[in-house]
Order: C-alpha cells, then structure tokens, then sequence
C-alpha cells in the first residue's frame, strides 16, 4: 500500500495509531521535516541532551522537527531559538533523502549551522563535542533520533574523506 493510500484509508490509520501512538502518527503525516546541527568556529557540534522515559536513559538528539508551515530557512531559525537559545549564522544544506522506518518515510533535510550565537532561551540543555565524539555516540546508540545519527554519520565521513565539513 502507498503512502498516500495509506493515508486515505481509515481503518488503516486507526491501526497504525493504536500500534505506533496517535501523537507520533499525527507528526509524521505532517511532511517535511528538518535536522539542524550547529558547528562552532573550531568545528565542534551542538547536541541537545533529553532524558527519555521509554529508555530510561538520558540521550543526545539534534535540533529539529517537522516544517508544518514554515519554510526550511523560517523553521530552521525556529527550532534552533526555541531548543537551544541559538539566533543568526549561515544555513547549509548538506542533504536531502527519504527517512523513516517501512511505509512511513518522509523526505527530511540535513542542516548545518556556521557563525551562530547562543542567546539564551532554549528548552534543551546544550552539550558541546568534537565530531568524533558525536560519532563514537552514534557507534553507541546513544544519539536518540536516526536523522541526528545519519547527519552526524555524513559529517563525519565528509571530515574523514575531505578533510573539512564544507
């Protein structure tokens, strides 16, 4: 069954939301959806730290969520102040693909962020690492989201491979 299919098929979205949770389901029929990374001027990350219920274990995860209205450039700016306290800098976009698990993938955006300042504000508690940090974290299953895993997996390649992010 296709995607829009499957949206338009209510006995079906019934099911899926009393599997996978109503809240989780009503976001990812949302669309688009953007991760943001940080990278400070020595070429460390920014991730956020949140504690999870479900895992009972503290992980890291990016900035980020889905576009809903907003262009990828008015998100971006968005997320980064209400999560982090973040305003300004230079966005990039690294990549675009397909995310998500069986019949639900939905196209999301990988950001990076240059030239940025902390202004304060943000929900999330803002932890500073070297990229080889945030990849031994990926390694360790300890990055809570795929899209955060696969930007930082990119990046760290990239680095590895080119000697430089950009």
């Amino acid at each position: 069954m296709k995607r829009l299919e499957l949206f338009n098929n209510p006995p079906y979205m019934r099911a899926w939301a009393e599997i996978y949770g109503e809240k989780i389901f009503a976001k990812a029929r949302t669309g688009e959806a953007v991760v943001i990374i940080p990278i400070t001027e020595d070429g460390k990350v920014l991730l956020i730290e949140e504690y999870r219920e479900s895992e009972e274990k503290t992980l890291l995860k990016s900035i980020g969520g889905f576009l809903r209205e907003a262009s990828l450039e008015e998100a971006c700016w968005k997320m980064m102040k209400a999560e982090a306290g973040i305003e300004g800098g230079v966005l990039t976009v690294q990549y675009t693909k397909m995310i998500g698990f069986d019949i639900l993938q939905i196209p999301i955006a990988g950001v990076v962020v240059t030239g940025w300042k902390i202004t304060g504000g943000g929900d999330g508690k803002v932890i500073e690492m070297t990229l080889d940090e945030a990849a031994e974290k990926v390694k360790n299953h300890n990055i809570g989201d795929e899209a955060a895993a696969s930007l930082i997996s990119h990046l760290f390649i990239k680095q590895k491979l080119e000697g430089a992010i950009f």
